[in-house]
């Protein structure tokens, strides 16, 4: 096989072989290596090809024994020995490239899936190096539009191989969405070269940089036939880019359906725009089967390889015999595609015997049909594990890659349901095997994809989960810390009934918590998806004991970030869905840390949401009940605790303070003992009776008497029960001095403020006026706080009867420090007013 060059219709290298024409490569329902740049353009000979190019040949062995350090040494030594002006150096120069091409398209595979467009723009330009280098040292070449015509191809060849890397990975919609783009530009600048082409036909004869093409100006006949050549060849890489669109879509989406009828359109206007009898009108036919079989039109690719198989002027290569055998499988007849193989192999194919097969005609097309046919007969895995190892022998390992993509699509097709009359089991253990085959030649990149592949499809939960274990450890050791999460993430969710699955997404979530071990590491981003992954967890499997610590952890995670409520949230959803005892607990104290730390009207909405959630579960779940109404003591607000017939262990000290504690709630007298109850327990207390106390201050006497007794109380706290108990001079000066004292003065003051003005008393009410006044001569003159401290010292003067006074402080801010608020203007004015 010589794949098709450009430069090789500048003739003198030519094919000596009877009936030399063009054909698609296009198949087994995936583009295959080695073709020119994807393309579909090959020579194929009726006999042994002999050519008078004896390097060229060199090359293509070179590069089909993947020794590309060896070829491109060839290539460079052929270089040296002629001159930029001389078609051969020219060709040789794209010779080059395209070895470069074959080298880089493997290098795509290694590293990270999604940084797959990131390698891909280097290593095409790298490809097409040496090109760019000869024209731009002479940018009037007479071949510069068959150099050009190179440069595509080698972009062809590496998108195929960056489509085989995309399709095998997790992130394949990412990045299909990346490489759609980058497949139209080049169709774009395919369609400018070809036009461009078609033009010099007529052009090439008053031209003179055209004029070394046919060795003098005014060989217009040899000038007509090479652009000719080449505008037919590009006629023909457009359909197969369009065929090429294709591979990155599941063949059962409305993507690849829609692409597959925009390719046969296209190949549809290609034949017909052909002249009968040339090679490319053939090729344009091969092509129009590939699309009909893609487009699911079997019939007529039956009727189309029918017409070429009576035609005495064709010969029916193994190229066609490759298509006859897909239209026979997508028909339904597998015994005949397996006839129409044997008819090529004979024995040689049943034992995959490398010596045997060595008799063979080299054909990656019957190779992969054979492929096919073994597939849908539901082979063994040790015939079809043979076949791929075959197939690599005969044509690499891109094709090798190639060939397991069509097992893994088979394989999907299989695990998803779709096509279920239609596609045959592919076991998972054979990919498995594969990707373990790869993980010992020490390409771990390749062995993370199929072993996911396997994971996925695995029906089996204990086989599943190992080799998620195993694809997730090649990705590490490929560092690609994303592709281990992700595969992980995903087999929990697939196996999601098994009792392993949730340790499963834990580990995912631990090793989301790790910086990768390459550099890049967006800490922002992984504390995101560390979020995102522990949510999951705690919501899919709320029963397991996984998600307990998934919940805490992430709990310790919002908090960190200042969102006490969503944590709070969180826990109570954890609690919500598995109904499990040892949730509530974190559920209380969640809820307590956010409760303490917000403010009054905040904290009375979040209560009665809590209140009505607990007492949901409380009547669902009987063996909560109790410790929820106990919980409600110290934690609801006095209009949703309802103790009525909750029993306490009077031997308890705690239950018994909590007896203690609903009593004086309730108004019956009572005090507390708080005698062996532990810390944590006094504190909620505290808080709770300081917040009954500040929402109806007529319970301030009672619950500062209590207070004032409190254990380990600070000096605020004993200040604030002091007032509430007996709200004198003495309560009321504490309260003065300590928010006059405090390490933040303004917050100090405002606390006072607070504590004074919810005071039943005058005097403790003129006290917060004088704390309000000391706060606002803080605060810088017209500032939006500055005027509420103002207004709020205007409003309780006008409270306590003091008008006069309340009225002269809003003229004074009116007259010397109007706001521009007109709400807050009026406010002012309408105490002025009074």
């Amino acid at each position: 096989m010589v794949p098709f060059s450009p430069l090789n219709s500048i003739s003198d290298c030519r094919c000596t072989a009877r009936g030399v024409w063009l054909v698609c490569f296009i198949v087994a329902g995936t583009l295959l290596w080695p073709t020119d740049g994807a393309v579909v353009v090959a020579a194929e000979l009726e006999s042994e090809r002999t050519t008078t190019d004896a390097g060229h040949d060199l090359v293509e062995q070179l590069v089909a024994d993947q020794r590309f350090q060896d070829a491109i040494w060839v290539c460079r030594q052929s270089i040296a020995t002629t001159t930029t002006q001389q078609i051969q150096h020219a060709k040789w120069i794209a010779r080059l490239a395209n070895v470069l091409a074959d080298q880089n398209a493997l290098t795509l595979f290694a590293g990270k899936a999604i940084e797959l467009p990131q390698r891909l723009t280097p290593a095409i330009q790298a490809s097409c190096q040496p090109i760019d280098a000869l024209l731009a040292d002479d940018p009037d070449l007479a071949w510069k539009d068959f150099l050009e015509a190179e440069k595509l191809m080698v972009r062809q060849r590496l998108l195929r191989a960056a489509i085989v890397a995309a399709v095998a990975s997790s992130s394949a919609d990412r990045l299909t969405d990346q490489l759609v783009p980058m497949i139209s530009r080049l169709q774009v600048e395919l369609t400018e070269l070809q036009t461009t082409a078609a033009e010099s036909r007529w052009t090439g004869t008053t031209s003179p940089t055209n004029s070394g093409l046919g060795g003098s100006i005014h060989n217009s006949e040899s000038i007509r036939s090479q652009y000719t050549q080449l505008s037919q060849h590009l006629l023909l890489t457009r359909v197969s880019l369009a065929v090429l669109l294709t591979e990155l879509f599941a063949p059962e989406s409305g993507d690849y359906q829609a692409a597959a009828a925009d390719a046969l359109a296209l190949a549809k206007e290609t034949l017909l725009g052909l002249p009968d009898g040339v090679p490319a009108k053939r090729a344009a036919r091969a092509l129009l089967v590939e699309c009909l079989l893609r487009s699911g039109q079997t019939q007529s690719a039956g009727q189309e390889i029918a017409r070429v198989a009576a035609d005495p002027s064709i010969e029916f290569s193994p190229q066609w015999l490759a298509l006859n055998v897909r239209y026979k499988l997508a028909s339904g007849e597998n015994a005949a595609a397996a006839d129409l193989c044997e008819s090529f192999f004979g024995s040689a194919g049943d034992g995959f015997a490398p010596r045997a097969l060595e008799r063979v005609a080299r054909s990656v097309e019957m190779d992969f049909a054979k492929l096919q046919v073994l597939l849908a007969e539901s082979s063994s895995d040790d015939q079809i594990a043979a076949w791929l190892q075959t197939i690599e022998e005969r044509n690499g390992a891109f094709a090798r890659r190639r060939a397991e993509v069509l097992a893994i699509r088979r394989l999907r097709g299989a695990a998803t349901g779709q096509n279920a009359t239609t596609t045959p089991t592919v076991n998972p253990s054979l990919i498995a095997a594969q990707g373990e085959d790869w993980l010992r030649r020490d390409d771990p990149g390749q062995a993370a994809s199929l072993l996911r592949e396997a994971a996925l499809a695995e029906s089996r939960p204990e086989l599943s989960m190992q080799y998620a274990a195993k694809s997730a450890a090649a990705a590490i050791a490929a560092d690609d810390q994303s592709f281990a999460i992700t595969v992980l993430r995903d087999t929990a969710r697939k196996q999601d009934t098994s009792e392993h699955a949730a340790g499963l997404m834990m580990q995912a979530a631990l090793l989301a918590s790790q910086p990768p071990q390459a550099g890049g590491d967006d800490s922002k981003a992984r504390l995101a998806r560390l979020e995102e992954l522990l949510a999951e967890l705690s919501q899919r499997w709320p029963t397991s004991d996984s998600a307990l610590k998934a919940n805490a952890w992430l709990g310790d995670i919002l908090v960190a970030q200042d969102r006490s409520l969503d944590a709070a949230g969180a826990a109570l959803e954890l609690l919500m869905l598995g109904h499990n005892p040892q949730q509530l607990d974190p559920v209380l104290t969640r809820w307590f840390d956010y409760l303490q730390s917000t403010d009054t009207e905040s904290a009375t909405t979040a209560l009665a949401s809590l209140a009505g959630s607990l007492d949901e579960l409380a009547a669902e779940t009987p063996e909560l009940s109790a410790d929820i109404r106990r919980a409600s003591v110290w934690l609801f607000d006095r209009e949703q605790f309802n103790t009525q017939g909750l029993e306490f262990d009077a031997q308890d000290p705690s239950q018994l303070f909590l007896q203690q504690l609903a009593r004086l709630r309730s108004g019956e007298p009572e005090t507390l003992n708080t005698a062996d109850v532990p810390a944590q327990l006094l504190i909620r207390a505290r808080w709770r009776l300081q917040r009954d106390a500040e929402r109806d201050a007529s319970l301030q006497p009672t619950i500062g008497k209590q207070l004032l007794q409190w254990p380990q109380a600070t000096p605020w706290q004993s200040a604030m029960a002091g007032l509430w108990a007996a709200p004198n001079p003495d309560s009321i000066d504490a309260i003065k001095q300590l928010a006059s004292s405090g390490d933040d003065p303004r917050q100090s003051l405002q606390r006072g403020i607070d504590l004074l003005a919810t005071s039943s008393s005058s005097d403790a009410q003129r006290a917060a006026v004088q704390l309000s006044d000391q706060l606002a001569a803080s605060l810088p003159q017209r500032s939006e706080q500055w005027y509420t401290t103002k207004l709020q010292s205007i409003r309780w003067l006008s409270g306590l009867g003091e008008t006069e006074e309340a009225g002269k402080r809003a003229a004074y801010v009116l007259l010397v420090h109007p706001p521009q608020d007109p709400e807050l203007k009026q406010q002012f004015a309408d105490y002025s007013s009074n």
